[in-house]
């Protein structure tokens, strides 16, 4: 993303989470999780919206 507010997980960081979660991984799928600035942009978001 253009913003660096999310990043793409690679799918064999996924197996140990996806395991404990009994969840199934798809191979065909793209992954991604938010970095710390899109959890901090979050924060900011709520904040605002609270005033």
């Amino acid at each position: 993303m253009a913003k660096g507010f999310l990043e793409r997980v690679e799918g064999n960081m996924l197996d140990k989470y996806h395991r404990a979660k009994s969840w199934t991984k798809h191979m065909n799928h793209t992954y991604y999780r938010i970095t710390r600035e899109g959890r901090h942009y979050l924060r900011l978001l709520r904040s605002e919206a609270g005033d």
